[in-house]
């Protein structure tokens, strides 16, 4: 069954590009000729048909070639099937999804189905189903015509698992390296996974956060603290993300103004092992005057024994304002916590 589908799909990705365009022959080799990219891709394109012009696949992949070089992102789509095919060039398949993948970065659905089928069939690419059904997916929102049922039958081949496909999306449009950056896409595509039971997955939680991230920056949805907050505290439920969980729920409370619940998470980030929290509790410290400074020293004092980048230096900058007895006090009260929680640590340590 798979061998049929992938041939299947190699043959819809061949003919992906096509209509004639309105130029008479002689006024579109005009065009094509004084550098007018579009004018070079229909030339290109009237030539592997054969339709007006004797068909040439060497001609069509000159032409091809020139409005790619120019940024035509049909013609990288369609440069990057006569690599895939061996027409007019040699076959390369590499060659092919790397003009596929600029031909996508710009929008193309084109090239975006291409690299799905690419990564479906193996070919430029190694095999990857998860990577074939997001770019599907991309070519899907992006209009492509044939990326409805070309999906079905990824689907069939992942089992209908496709939680790792869905958030691999999220990540692409996230990112923009591989395709346009779109945040609204991201977070609707996140939310989708966000709100899958757990199961064995690691996805549903990791999503939760992005959407926690993103409500607290307002990227690709309206900026909302309150809603930012529930879907941190969702992904606290998994040891994935607990720990980033916990240090963005701090950081939010910060934003709301709320230093004690900040501290509150912050403290709860430092008992799952993350040893960020002990600066950021710290500087929220600093913000409270002497009392606050004493504090902050201890905090920082312990960030210091776990060699905490950063924590040193603002360690020093707070002791130059506390007194020796300070200090000491501090020390003393930061050993009695490593004795209670990372006592083979505290042992490794000079008794203040």
């Amino acid at each position: 069954m798979r061998n049929a589908v992938a041939r299947f799909l190699v043959f819809l990705s061949v003919f992906v590009v096509r209509g004639l365009g309105q130029s008479s022959p002689e006024d579109l080799v005009k065009r094509a000729q004084s550098g007018d990219a579009g004018a070079q891709f229909e030339l290109g394109r009237a030539y592997e048909d054969g339709k007006g012009f004797l068909q040439d696949d060497d001609s069509a992949v000159i032409w091809f070639r020139k409005a790619a070089e120019l940024g035509n992102a049909k013609a990288q789509s369609s440069l990057g099937a006569m690599y895939a095919v061996g027409r007019g060039v040699a076959k390369d398949n590499a060659e092919a999804v790397r003009w596929y993948k600029k031909a996508a970065k710009q929008g193309s659905p084109e090239g975006m189905y291409n690299i799905a089928i690419s990564y479906f069939n193996g070919e430029g690419v190694p095999a990857d189903l998860n990577l074939s059904y997001a770019w599907m997916q991309a070519a899907q929102a992006r209009g492509d015509e044939q990326a409805r049922d070309a999906l079905k039958h990824i689907v069939y081949e992942m089992r209908g698992d496709t939680e790792a496909g869905q958030f691999k999306l999220g990540e692409m449009y996230e990112r923009g390296d591989d395709l346009p950056k779109d945040f609204a896409s991201a977070a609707k595509v996140y939310l989708e996974v966000a709100k899958k039971p757990y199961r064995a997955s690691q996805y549903p939680p990791v999503a939760q956060f992005k959407m926690c991230q993103f409500y607290a920056t307002g990227s690709g949805v309206p900026l909302d603290l309150a809603e930012a907050k529930s879907w941190c505290k969702k992904a606290t439920a998994s040891a994935r993300v607990n720990q980033s969980a916990l240090i963005a729920l701090g950081k939010i409370a910060e934003q709301e103004k709320d230093p004690a619940e900040a501290e509150g998470w912050y403290e709860k980030a430092i008992l799952a092992r993350d040893g960020r929290a002990f600066v950021l509790l710290g500087r929220l410290k600093m913000q409270d005057g002497p009392q606050g400074e004493r504090e902050a020293y201890y905090w920082l004092y312990l960030a210091k024994q776990f060699n905490i980048p950063g924590a040193e230096t603002e360690l020093q900058l707070v002791a130059a304002r506390l007194s020796a007895s300070d200090i000491s006090e501090q020390e003393k009260k930061a050993y009695k916590w490593m004795e209670k929680f990372y006592p083979t640590k505290a042992k490794s340590m000079k008794r203040p």
